[in-house]
C-alpha cells in the first residue's frame, strides 16, 4: 500500500495479477520452480488463464472460473 491505496489495485484477484504482471512481468522460472507445489499450481493456472484471455480477445466477456478448472 502506498498512501493508503494498494499499488496494484484490481477489481478481482485475476485483475490484480494482470496489473502486477503488466508492470513487473512474469515471475522468473527459477522462482516458480523453488516455490511450494501449491503455488506452482496457481502460477500454472494463471498462465493458462492469461493465454485463454489472449486467445479469446477483448471483444468477448469471459468467466475466469470456467477457464481455470
Amino acid at each position: 500500500m502506498y498512501i493508503g491505496e494498494p499499488l496494484f489495485g484490481g477489481t478481482t484477484q485475476a485483475d490484480q495479477m494482470c496489473r502486477i504482471v503488466d508492470v513487473l512481468g512474469m515471475p522468473p522460472l527459477e522462482m516458480v520452480r523453488s516455490s511450494p507445489e501449491k503455488t506452482r499450481n496457481l502460477v500454472r493456472l494463471f498462465i493458462r488463464f492469461v493465454y485463454v484471455c489472449m486467445c479469446i480477445g477483448a471483444i468477448y466477456s469471459i468467466q475466469p472460473l470456467l477457464y481455470l478448472i
